[in-house]
């Protein structure tokens, strides 16, 4: 009941000027309750009243938000609001491509591949774009979605099998060949040990097919 009196008291005085300074104090006693989705509503109100869309005090409301929704385990309102965290916030870098990665997560969840992909994708393109402001983890989870994009590929040139007439399916078994290369030697380019390791034998196991030769 400690939080009725401020909801009250903003569904009948709308427009009092103390109204807007109820969604930060609604978000603490929300979050000290572990009422997830109730703070996240809180700091999406805090973020829509700020002058300022591009603000860093926006930013880290609209990512507490979906934190919190994650917490609640809300996993399509996750998925909006990390979305919205990532299209308008590039920085910083590293809580950038943390939004990213949990994307990757939540849509691998949801087993909806395609979108998991795109959003492997995005981790490859702003670790690209980051330069000096990478990091060990940004530079790691790089690596792991080159990787991970790659292994389809893989599995396709190993699993094409090469039938009569040929040019058909050699077609087929050069281009799966060629975008797993592609995908492995960018993972070895980007240095992480374990995946790079990994990306060497896997194009070393390409190079050696019967079929490449």
């Amino acid at each position: 009941l400690h939080d009725a009196l401020p909801i009250c008291f903003r569904l009948r005085y709308p427009q009092h000027a103390l109204t807007n300074t109820l969604p930060p104090k609604l978000a603490l006693a929300y979050e000290h309750t572990e009422q997830w989705q109730k703070a996240s509503g809180e700091l999406e109100t805090i973020a829509a009243q700020n002058p300022d869309q591009t603000s860093d005090q926006v930013g880290q409301a609209i990512w507490l938000a979906a934190e919190y929704q994650d917490k609640a385990k809300d996993v399509d309102q996750a998925i909006r609001l990390y979305k919205k965290y990532t299209w308008g916030f590039a920085k910083p870098l590293s809580q950038h491509m943390e939004a990213q990665f949990r994307l990757v997560q939540l849509y691998q969840e949801k087993r909806e591949d395609i979108k998991r992909d795109f959003w492997l994708g995005k981790l490859i393109k702003s670790y690209d774009k980051g330069g000096d402001e990478n990091s060990d983890r940004t530079q790691y989870l790089a690596a792991y979605a080159s990787f991970t994009l790659a292994e389809p590929n893989y599995r396709r040139f190993k699993n094409i099998k090469l039938t009569l007439p040929l040019g058909g399916s050699l077609k087929k078994k050069k281009k799966a060949m060629n975008d797993a290369l592609k995908a492995y030697i960018k993972t070895t380019e980007i240095g992480v040990s374990e995946f790079a390791t990994a990306g060497t034998y896997r194009i070393g196991d390409i190079y050696l097919s019967p079929s490449y030769r």
